[in-house]
């Protein structure tokens, strides 16, 4: 077998640069899943930390990953330090805090629409939330928006519930109801959703990764208002919450499709 031919080309780079998405986390197939086909884009692609914690001249390995792998793109880091660091005329580095809604509001009126935004910031589930609020506007039609390292959203020391997930997972939630945005209308009128709710096209977690342990399962016929519960434990570890939006009939009157919310945590793993 040729260990270096099975190896898909994000992955080479993240090697050759020394990120830490490849390795510690394992990001980098699943990247090169979603975004190869942009490989030849004048993508903007805008990441929140560069690296290298608060020294000037250390980071930007992923950076200069995202630069080769994306020929004709624009990179954009952000980070909280001041960084000295020269990777190239196609990335740009701004310093300034995930945690300004202010200074996000600029930094994407002055670089973005963005094709991609990658969170690998603070981790702090605040952050993460007012993040997501302010860039996942500024996306293209067409855009992905990405929160790395969502563990943290137990750790008290981030700020997080090892409870419930806090910030980060109330986040999910939302952008959960967003993508069944109509269905919520129908069951809940009145129900309020993210104001993007209809930008919204997909949301990309296995259930375990996201911590879903189950599922509660809604009858859209008012007449019946049937419900059960499903467990994450039946499924395989790839089913995807989304894919259980249209897939399903009630099994009391057969009528219409069933939406889904989440209804425990598996704290044990983590995902993209």
């Amino acid at each position: 077998m040729n260990l270096q031919a099975e190896i898909d080309p994000l992955t080479k780079l993240a090697i050759r640069h020394g990120t830490d998405k490849w390795g510690p986390h394992f990001y980098t197939p699943i990247y090169h899943e979603l975004f190869a086909h942009l490989r030849d884009k004048p993508v903007r692609l805008l990441e929140i930390s560069v690296g290298g914690y608060g020294f000037r001249r250390v980071g930007g390995a992923s950076l200069t990953m995202w630069a080769d792998y994306f020929q004709w793109g624009t990179i954009i880091g952000l980070d909280v330090a001041e960084k000295e660091l020269n990777l190239g005329p196609r990335v740009t580095i701004v310093q300034g805090s995930q945690a300004d809604g202010v200074f996000l509001a600029k930094l994407a009126a002055e670089h973005g629409p963005f094709d991609i935004v990658i969170d690998d910031g603070s981790h702090v589930p605040e952050h993460v939330t007012l993040s997501f609020n302010t860039l996942f506007p500024a996306l293209t039609a067409e855009g992905f928006y990405v929160i790395e390292d969502i563990q943290t959203a137990f750790w008290p020391q981030y700020g997080g519930l090892p409870a419930d997930g806090g910030h980060t997972f109330k986040l999910a939630q939302s952008i959960l109801e967003g993508l069944n945005h109509v269905e919520v209308g129908i069951a809940a009128p009145g129900c309020k959703t993210l104001p993007m709710a209809a930008s919204i096209k997909s949301f990309r977690e296995n259930m375990r990764e996201l911590g879903v342990r189950g599922l509660a399962v809604y009858c859209l016929n008012h007449p019946c208002r049937h419900q059960t519960v499903i467990s994450a434990d039946d499924y395989a570890d790839d089913i995807e919450v989304p894919s259980f939006r249209l897939c399903m009939k009630c099994t009391k009157c057969g009528a219409g499709t069933w939406t889904c919310a989440r209804t425990g945590k598996n704290r044990r793993r983590s995902g993209v």
